[in-house]
């Protein structure tokens, strides 16, 4: 005989059985709902790889956006030059330019460069890496292909956007002998990127006349005096003639301290070879490169010009900067290697006493002939005569 307490017990478990297995069946029913939603959701590795790739993308912007510090408000003369032709002021160019291409777009940029030239393209290699593009051979344009591909160009090699003012005035400087070939492919390249970096721009390419010992450094205080009168630039970009960028995001604006810029050259596996090189690409304010009484004019053939600079930058207080690896990156074009010269010894006496020399060496002690400055549809060419070398170096 059951009581009625008993039996009132009874309901009330069962109650509670029937609610705690409704309420695990409605769980189980979204349970079944939530997983049946996450299907198509990204796992955590690539949800990690997706913030990541936002990460890097706002450091590359901040980056850039360091890179265009300088120069934000216009000069007067640039203002009344605006009116005079526009009948209106610009507005400044944005400190990250819109068009700028990276290794990512490589792939798209060859196959546009293919259909370009009707599916021939010279001399072009590219590699598909895991997470990179390389090319390390170039087409091979005609100094007419090239003038057709930068129809703006201003006689002498100079550019300026029309659509905003600029926020640096630069001028590159190459040095340059018997590299005609290499000279073109680099003006294929480096005139697009300097133009989608909205920078106003002139390519000076100074030449040592004769056929005696080359003075690179000596020719490129020539092209920085020269260049001055010409136009009135912000910064000087010196640039070998055999390195070509690969991505645009590497900025050729004005640095607020000396920056090398070719810190990953294909050739070295991408890597900066040593802390104190600033060699092949080098970017520097107008007012550093006078602080710096320039380059030394005292080294004859090649190297050790570009360890001197290193240390004059140094021995004035300023620093060194340089891009990630990952942007400051360049394709060496392939070119004879020159052979190890007999004076190397010479030029590395020369360095040990470079900070002794260098208020008396460089800028103020400079000397050279004025053959002549011919403006070129793709740059400014200018000839110097530097006399003859000292005779321990012949």
């Amino acid at each position: 005989m059951i009581y009625f307490g008993q039996y009132l017990l009874l309901l009330l478990l069962n109650h509670g059985v029937y609610m705690q297995l409704l309420t695990c069946s409605k769980m189980g029913t979204k349970l079944d709902k939530s997983l049946a939603s996450t299907r198509d959701v990204p796992s955590i590795e690539v949800n990690s790889r997706n913030i990541q790739t936002m990460l890097n993308q706002q450091r590359i912007k901040k980056i850039i956006q360091q890179a265009s510090v300088r120069n934000d408000q216009p000069s007067s003369k640039e203002v009344s030059h605006q009116r005079s032709t526009t009948n209106r002021v610009l507005e400044r160019c944005p400190h990250v330019p819109p068009g700028l291409r990276s290794l990512e777009s490589a792939a798209v940029i060859y196959q546009q460069m293919k259909n370009f030239t009707g599916g021939s393209l010279t001399a072009s290699m590219w590699h598909l890496g895991q997470n990179e593009v390389k090319y390390r051979t170039f087409e091979i344009l005609t100094e007419r292909d090239i003038i057709y591909r930068n129809p703006s160009l201003r006689l002498g090699g100079s550019w300026r956007p029309d659509n905003c003012t600029a926020r640096h005035k630069v001028a590159i400087v190459v040095p340059y002998r018997d590299r005609g070939e290499h000279l073109r492919i680099l003006l294929a390249h480096l005139h697009p990127v300097l133009q989608r970096q909205q920078l106003d721009y002139i390519v000076i390419v100074i030449e040592q006349e004769g056929n005696d010992i080359f003075n690179k450094a000596l020719i490129m205080n020539a092209a920085f005096i020269e260049g001055l009168k010409l136009h009135n630039f912000h910064c000087v970009v010196f640039h070998d003639v055999d390195l070509v960028p690969e991505d645009d995001r590497n900025m050729y604006s004005c640095p607020v301290q000396p920056r090398h810029m070719a810190v990953a050259i294909d050739e070295e596996g991408y890597k900066n070879i040593y802390d104190g090189l600033v060699g092949g690409v080098l970017s520097m304010r107008r007012e550093h490169f006078q602080q710096i009484n320039g380059f030394s004019n005292l080294y004859w053939g090649w190297g050790a010009e570009d360890d001197d600079m290193y240390y004059r930058i140094k021995n004035n207080g300023l620093t060194v900067i340089r891009p990630p690896p990952c942007l400051g990156r360049y394709n060496m074009i392939k070119h004879k290697k020159r052979e190890r010269e007999k004076h190397i010894r010479k030029r590395v006496a020369l360095l040990s006493g470079g900070r002794a020399r260098m208020k008396c060496d460089g800028l103020n002690s400079l000397k050279y002939k004025l053959v002549f400055i011919e403006k070129r549809s793709l740059y400014t060419h200018i000839m110097v005569n530097v006399g003859k070398p000292p005779q321990e170096f012949t």
